[in-house]
């Protein structure tokens, strides 16, 4: 009886070894990735996926474990896009082909720097037997330059305060100071106003007009941005930083 009481001991303790070993050797492939943030992945179903690796296509790659995010810096350059690829990688370190699909796709691969320290969010989904994620946040930052002084010409404001609010005779004409930069006490020669939008603050207008060509009646925060595509001469570009700024504008009868 107890001979018969030790095989079965014996052959249970056999039994859950060898389902450790296994379980263990399911995921060893994950915790060789170098690049996500989260070294211990969590246990993805059975479709064990273990990680995202997205591609810039400029030479870097990023691996993101799933469920988790990562953050990589970028150099600002004024409206440079950034394409980005990705591939879902399993428990052995290897491309999970066929059964794998995204919710996002297109355009949320693609960051284009409008401004610098702008965060862009790279977000796959991944279906298995439920949904998995990964996210690469995407940081352009502004590399080392000299920071302009900002002022505005009036530009035929009747009123003002300066670089706060601007006052105009409605005339059916677009209406705004326009934005000027210096360094040092020198002039930097800008290409147009400078204006990039213009919200209206009027909770109902009688006069509809598209803002950006001519403004009714009423309050408006006009947001300015200038960056080397903005800049006139060629020297000047690449030494300055892009300056963003905005002003309210007051259209009166």
């Amino acid at each position: 009886m107890a001979k018969r009481i030790w095989k079965t001991t014996t052959a249970l303790l056999t039994l859950m070894i060898v389902l450790m070993g296994l379980f263990s050797f399911a995921f060893i492939g994950c915790d060789s990735d170098d690049g996500a943030d989260n070294k211990k992945p969590p246990q993805v179903s059975r479709l064990n996926a273990c990680f995202v690796r997205f591609d810039d296509g400029e030479g870097k790659t990023y691996d993101v474990f799933v469920d988790t995010q990562k953050t990589v810096y970028y150099e600002y350059e004024q409206d440079k896009v950034y394409r980005f690829s990705y591939t879902i990688y399993g428990e052995k370190n290897e491309p999970i082909g066929g059964v794998v699909k995204s919710k996002y796709l297109g355009d949320n691969l693609t960051v284009r720097a409008y401004w610098p320290q702008q965060t862009n969010r790279i977000h796959v989904d991944i279906y298995g037997d439920g949904w998995y994620y990964a996210v690469l946040n995407v940081v352009v930052k502004e590399k080392p330059r000299l920071t302009p002084e900002v002022s505005f010409d009036p530009n035929g404001a009747i009123d003002y305060v300066a670089n706060e609010k601007y006052v105009y005779k409605y005339d059916g004409n677009k209406h705004y100071p326009n934005m000027l930069l210096s360094y040092e006490g020198n002039n930097i020669e800008l290409l147009g106003s400078g204006v990039f939008t213009i919200e209206s603050k009027n909770n109902v207008s009688d006069r509809a007009v598209d803002p950006l060509r001519a403004i009714a009646v009423g309050e408006y925060v006009v947001h300015y941005a200038v960056g080397d595509d903005r800049i006139s001469n060629e020297e000047d570009k690449g030494k300055y930083s892009t300056v963003s700024a905005e002003v309210i504008v007051q259209i009166v009868e």
